[in-house]
């Protein structure tokens, strides 16, 4: 079971099956959501739940410090694109030290909020097969396939996952980094 825990101390637990029961800040009472008002600590919490969800599925950091700054990986290098929710503000680093001394020092502790949030990737598995990716805060298991070197969505229907534009290979970095990623079935003939 996962717990998700909002700014403002509600916390969500997600069951293996996907459903989602919460506590009050300090309780340890998980119930059944049926009313709230708009405006409440629950209407604040579901906010920042789905927020977490969708950053989680487009591959999104979100500060922790100062949540209007968000930051992904540029697919195919190692440059963190860092953008403000205004659209107005911008700016990139390549690496963990050198190109930060050109930020202001407030932007420099969002990147090193977010380098500390993401230590070295480890290295990927580079044996060939179908490999898991338990889930995190998604009710779902995810299959992808390392074949010829190459990191593939496995999807049980055309549909599954259409919206889900992030690449095996950050996938798999991703479940590698966090320990989520278990080889199933070896090397699979081309």
């Amino acid at each position: 079971m996962k717990t998700f825990t909002a700014s403002n101390g509600v916390r969500a637990q997600i069951a293996e099956g996907g459903s989602i029961r919460w506590a009050a800040p300090g309780s340890e009472t998980f119930g059944n959501l049926y009313d709230y008002s708009v405006g409440s600590l629950l209407d604040v919490a579901l906010a920042e739940f789905y927020r977490f969800r969708d950053d989680e599925r487009v591959g999104r950091w979100r500060s922790s410090a100062d949540p209007t700054w968000t930051a992904v990986v540029q697919s195919g290098s190692n440059m963190v694109i860092f953008r403000n929710d205004d659209g107005d503000r911008a700016f990139t680093a390549s690496d963990r030290k050198d190109s930060l001394h050109q930020w202001s020092g407030d932007l420099r502790e969002i990147a090193r909020e977010y380098f500390a949030a993401h230590p070295e990737p480890k290295p990927l598995p580079d044996v060939d097969g179908i490999y898991a990716v338990s889930p995190q805060v998604h009710p779902y298991e995810r299959l992808i396939q390392r074949r010829d070197g190459q990191w593939l969505h496995l999807r049980r229907s055309a549909s599954e996952f259409e919206n889900d534009n992030i690449s095996a290979e950050v996938i798999a970095q991703s479940a590698v980094d966090d320990g989520r990623l278990t080889r199933l079935v070896p090397e699979v003939a081309s």
